[in-house]
């Protein structure tokens, strides 16, 4: 489908929102679209879309919003699945954008890490960033994804075949692909996110100011300062 026929089609389904016909959506006609949004974070992406600031959402800026993919004001857990819901609204659920894979092709690469393998807790890894797991998928449904989509006998897959998981993750949350790829290729400008927990173990294990205890004496017990760091050693020192 051409960038014409795929403009032609939103402008159909942003008709079919504009119930008043004033070439518009005010946020009422907003979040009866999306209502399965709290208030609050359907309000918060009313207010992303309506680029102008005017109240209302022009059929212009409802376009640019769909196919950008620098959605900085939505990289909240709620504002992730705000957009899901918002892009499901709009699209068919096999929709893809064709545009989105290249940065797709960036992220696959950066979370396969050093080894250049892409294992299954790579993609758990990219579908917990991409705050992906909700009520319809969870961990289970990925595991069956991946299953289907690497080879027989392999535990890792090509890019290839992780195109077909974002596929497979799409339909299991009944959003159109395009929307799960513009999450995941979102993650090309943010990158890996890390844990924190694993970084204050590092930060604790080699910050040695931070030792108490025995540890911080090196292994030594209560104010013996013999150096001696067993029992035997430091029975031979007292005598």
């Amino acid at each position: 489908m051409s960038n014409a026929e795929k403009k032609a089609q939103l402008k159909t389904k942003f008709k079919a929102m504009d119930k008043n016909g004033d070439g518009k959506l005010d946020f009422n006609e907003f979040l009866a679209l999306m209502n399965k949004l709290d208030v609050e974070t359907a309000k918060g992406l009313f207010k992303k879309v309506d680029t102008t600031g005017d109240g209302t959402i022009e059929f212009d800026e409802f376009v640019d919003y769909i196919y950008s993919t620098d959605h900085s004001g939505t990289r909240t857990t709620e504002g992730r699945h705000a957009r899901l819901t918002f892009l499901g609204a709009v699209g068919s659920a096999d929709e893809e954008d064709d545009g989105l894979w290249e940065k797709c092709r960036v992220v696959f690469q950066t979370y396969m890490g050093g080894d250049g393998k892409f294992e299954a807790r790579d993609l758990k890894k990219v579908c917990q960033d991409c705050c992906l797991f909700d009520r319809k998928f969870k961990q289970n449904d990925l595991d069956v994804i991946f299953s289907a989509a690497k080879q027989r006998g392999k535990n890792t897959i090509n890019f290839d075949a992780f195109k077909d998981c974002v596929r497979g993750v799409a339909k299991k949350k009944n959003v159109p692909v395009k929307s799960v790829q513009a999450a995941v290729a979102e993650r090309e400008a943010l990158g890996m996110q890390m844990d924190a927990t694993q970084a204050d173990a590092v930060r604790f294990h080699d910050d040695k100011s931070l030792y108490t205890g025995m540890h911080a004496r090196g292994g030594q017990h209560g104010n013996d300062v013999s150096g001696a760091t067993s029992r035997s050693e430091r029975l031979r020192a007292s005598s």
